[in-house]
């Protein structure tokens, strides 16, 4: 994986094979189905946003606490995670509307 193991220590893991699956499923496979409900219009694509954008800033949080912080792109990623969380919070509140708070 070109990911020094040492960066595992103090973790219980050993190997990058399990965090390189979570990645494939979280932070491939669901935005990857995301954009494809997207192009097709199905409804649930808008909180499909949502959660994959949070998906990539949990991961990056998640990475970050595990290893530290060790490179450009972890920032750069958490960003790009709030900005797509963002838009689709925007996308679902333009569809359902505007929140409505009784007293």
């Amino acid at each position: 994986s070109g990911m020094p193991c040492e960066w595992l220590g103090g973790t219980p893991l050993h190997s990058w094979c399990w965090p390189g699956v979570a990645l494939i499923a979280g932070i491939a496979v669901l935005p990857a189905s995301v954009a494809i409900a997207a192009l097709r219009d199905r409804p649930f694509a808008r909180a499909g946003h949502l959660t994959a954008g949070l998906t990539l800033v949990g991961w990056i949080c998640l990475q970050v606490a595990v290893i530290g912080l060790v490179s450009w792109m972890q920032p750069f990623m958490f960003a790009v995670g709030l900005l797509i969380a963002a838009l689709g919070a925007a996308q679902l509140r333009s569809v359902r509307g505007p929140v409505e708070v009784s007293t």
